[in-house]
């Protein structure tokens, strides 16, 4: 192959390269400002400032009566960047770990209620010493019916569970930093 006819070969397979490209991404127009608009008119009007109407279909719509600015296209990409919406969520995980990690140092309070009725020897043997009414010479083999009804209130603080509580509320604040 001579020189002469190497680059007659190479100049018409740039020249189909060229050719190629121009029909496969030169005329489609699929990027052009009234495509892009209303491709993304959704997304200006989650901002403030833009107003929206309801559409026929029952739909949100926009109305734009002029182009994009500068600035609202800055506001779109911040507004619409799913790495911001992501830190935004870590952020919210982190603060309610945090909140949980203090619930462990609230005080509980709490209300019981329980009904029991029955047969059963030991059922009425522990209720009956429950209710400071154990009289000597009672037949616990056959105690007969029983019924018995409590209620009441109790009251718990976290006073010290082995640093564990400190140590979640410190991973959590953690969490938040990072």
């Amino acid at each position: 192959m001579t020189g002469n006819s190497f680059l007659y070969l190479t100049n018409i397979t740039l020249f189909l390269i060229y050719c190629f490209q121009v029909s496969a991404f030169g005329s489609d127009a699929k990027y052009s400002y009234p495509s892009i608009r209303e491709e993304y008119a959704d997304a200006v009007c989650r901002l403030d400032g833009v107003d929206s109407a309801v559409s026929g279909t029952g739909g949100t719509i926009c109305v734009l009566d002029k182009p994009i600015s500068l600035t609202d296209a800055i506001r779109i990409a911040l507004k619409n960047n799913p790495d911001n919406q992501m830190a935004v969520a870590r952020i919210a995980q982190a603060k309610a770990l945090i909140e949980k990690s203090h619930a462990a140092f609230y005080p509980t309070l709490g209300l019981y209620t329980e009904y029991m009725q029955g047969d059963a020897p030991s059922a009425n043997f522990f209720k009956t010493l429950d209710q400071r009414k154990f009289s000597p010479g009672t037949d616990f083999n056959d105690p007969g019916w029983f019924e018995n009804f409590e209620t009441g209130l109790h009251g718990q603080i976290n006073l010290y569970n082995g640093g564990r509580d400190l140590l979640t509320k410190k991973m959590a604040e953690t969490g938040l930093n990072t």
